[in-house]
């Protein structure tokens, strides 16, 4: 009888009562499907190829499932399985979720072909990897994998963790009172000393609760708790017999590190279990790391000596401080005292120079004749004149050149006076209006750059020759006309949408709300005063219906209150609608300018086109707003991704 491999590691099952299991990993199958999904690899790609795949598949699950996973050898593992079969499940998520791609990761998600054995597996590593962007992706993993108690269960392991990511837990940076640093073997007593430290009001670090614990998390573990260390005001040791062990990473690895890399960092060690018998390097280490060997034996003690430490180290920040202010004052006297020195030398230079020149004047005035002194004057007369008349010439050539450039000027301001007006009012040509400015190309002349970084910037904005220039990323950009499309148009009212995608914005950094959006906040305030400086009197004030049923759920929770914008997103159930033009895919695909992607926008590098916001609610998340993708297909999105573009829409008075 031909054999069956497992789904998930490749290996060889066999017959347990009326399924299927895995000795290896331990899935369990029913005959008719794994004997369905077999034949179906063997089809595709042949007796030899699957035996290779099976192999290739061991070999990761086994990379995958060490106790303290290599991200080289996972990935690396991965690679081999995918360059076999490209679309195998768990291979791509091993891989995207090591390299932090949540794209490729959600679309590997979106994958309806999972047997529940994968499913399972794939939670068990995505949860510790957990980020906003796969938060929803997530979801909808679990809505559609798994079913009751266990789905819910999955569910609020999810808002735990996405809460924990939200509240900073995770941040081993964030400065903190004390670093516990301890043996997992003395877990309930570790527990317990961190209840009652933060129950007298200091902030703790403990790995087992603020570092991200799982398959998926683990090649992050040693840099956090350095990076933690270095955050922390003071260090326990909670010492006993497990601690002061060399098979603890407490004494292996982080009390060398403190010893080596922060030699000045306040210690404490708290004894739970006394000394015994202590082999030498372990009484090394300790002594390296405690020189006073002062131990702590009772809480109280711990609660003051800790005190103690913070208090010491802010004294000594503050007379840090002093010095340095000090230190300022005398240079700031030194300065002051050098500055009075050379003002007296520069006055009694100067005052000798002029007694020389006296001196020299009186003299030579003793030495003339009177004839000569006649001479002279006469002399000086004539030169007088002759300077007098050529100043006079100057100033009436200068006088000229002045008139002729303000008439110049005069001129040229009113040639481009109607055109200018002309830009803000709304014009008809063909399907689209002109209306309006914004930044959009990237100026790529290294010499107009030159002359720009000279000019006065007002809010980001450089006038120059006319023409206006925003800067942004260290780079400048054009304002150039937008395009707008007529989604439709009665007599001279019309209702625009921006051709291209003019920013990038996050949606709000809080909920879905629209009416409380900043998006919306945005565009009806920096957007509108940014292109329509004349306040865009042809602009119409719209009543927008933020209702449920313009959502993708007549039923969705979340939808808002209506609003009146003058610029506003179109809802979800806009881009259905073949009035405005939207008949496909293609026809909601929109490209961003160079000035959105340098605001954070993508541009995606097989039709140039990127994401944008319309000010839809997802129905199924408090976080989640509805997107336009960059194949013109929807998706949601959390509201705080700052990389989602903008495309504007507005109602206005149009002249043919």
């Amino acid at each position: 009888m031909k054999l069956l491999q497992c789904l998930r590691c490749g290996e060889n099952l066999h017959e347990e009562g009326d399924l299927l299991k895995c000795g290896h990993c331990g899935a369990t199958y029913e005959r008719e499907s794994a004997e369905e999904a077999s034949s179906r690899l063997a089809d595709a790609m042949g007796e030899a190829k699957l035996e290779l795949l099976a192999n290739r598949k061991r070999l990761l699950w086994d990379a995958a499932h060490e106790k303290y996973p290599s991200k080289e050898r996972v990935v690396e593992a991965a690679n081999a399985v995918l360059s076999v079969s490209a679309e195998d499940f768990l291979a791509g998520v091993y891989l995207h979720s090591h390299d932090r791609d949540p794209l490729k990761l959600n679309a590997i998600l979106a994958s309806s072909e999972v047997d529940p054995s994968q499913a399972a597996e794939a939670f068990r590593w995505l949860l510790p990897s957990l980020s906003s962007r796969t938060v929803g992706p997530l979801h909808d993993f679990v809505d559609r994998h798994f079913t009751g108690k266990e789905r819910f269960e999955k569910a609020t392991a999810i808002e735990s963790e996405a809460s924990k990511i939200s509240q900073g837990i995770y941040e081993p940076g964030l400065p903190r009172d004390v670093f516990l640093c301890y043996s997992s073997k003395d877990m309930e007593r570790v527990v317990g000393l961190l209840d009652l430290l933060e129950q007298n009001g200091f902030a703790c670090f403990a790995a087992f609760r603020n570092i991200r614990h799982g398959k998926g998390a683990q090649g992050d573990y040693l840099p956090a708790i350095q990076t933690a260390m270095r955050s922390c005001e003071t260090l326990v040791f909670v010492s006993s017999e497990a601690s002061r062990s060399m098979d603890c990473d407490a004494l292996r690895v982080e009390l060398p590190y403190l010893i080596q890399e922060l030699p000045d960092k306040p210690r404490i060690e708290f004894v739970i279990e006394d000394y015994g018998d202590t082999p030498f390097m372990v009484r090394r280490t300790l002594k390296r790391a405690f020189p006073s060997q002062e131990h702590c034996l009772d809480e109280e003690d711990l609660m003051e000596r800790v005190q103690n430490a913070i208090d010491q180290k802010s004294a000594k920040k503050d007379d840090e401080a002093e010095r340095l202010r000090k230190e300022l004052e005398e240079e700031r006297s030194r300065r002051k005292e050098l500055e009075e020195a050379r003002e007296r030398i520069l006055a009694e230079e100067m005052a000798k120079k002029e007694a020389e020149e006296k001196v020299k004047k009186e003299a030579e005035e003793r030495a003339k004749k009177e004839a000569e002194e006649k001479a002279r004057r006469e002399a000086e007369e004539a030169l007088r004149k002759e300077v007098e008349e050529k100043v006079r010439r100057d100033l009436l050539r200068e006088k000229m050149e002045k008139e002729a450039r303000e008439r110049i000027l005069a001129e040229e301001r009113a040639r481009r006076e109607p055109e200018a007006r002309a830009r803000f009012v709304p014009t008809v040509y063909g399907k689209y209006v002109y209306f309006g400015e914004y930044p959009q190309s990237e100026v790529r002349d290294p010499g107009l750059v030159g002359r720009l970084k000279f000019q006065q910037l007002a809010e980001g904005i450089v006038a120059l020759d006319g023409k206006r220039y925003a800067l942004a990323k260290d780079r400048y950009f054009l304002f150039e006309p937008i395009k707008w499309r007529i989604l439709k148009k009665e007599g001279h009212e019309a209702l625009l949408l921006s051709d291209a995608l003019l920013d990038a914005r996050l949606f709000s950094a809080k909920s879905n709300n629209y009416a409380n959006s900043e998006v919306r906040a945005w565009l009806n305030g920096e957007f509108l005063k940014m292109a329509f400086p004349n306040g865009g009197e042809h602009i119409i004030a719209s009543s927008v219906d933020n209702s449920a049923s313009t959502t993708e759920s007549s039923s969705n929770p979340y939808a808002c209150e209506d609003t009146s914008d003058r610029v506003f997103l179109l809802s979800y159930r806009d881009y259905e609608n073949a009035d405005y033009g939207f008949t496909d895919n293609a026809s909601r695909c929109s490209a961003p300018t160079d000035y959105a992607v340098a605001k954070g926008a993508y541009k995606n590098s097989s039709n140039g086109n990127d994401y944008y916001w319309t000010r839809s609610p997802r129905s199924g998340s408090l976080y989640g707003a509805w997107c336009v993708r960059a194949d013109g297909g929807r998706d949601g999105d959390g509201v705080n991704n700052y990389g989602i573009g903008v495309r504007p829409c507005l109602r206005v008075r149009v002249a043919e």
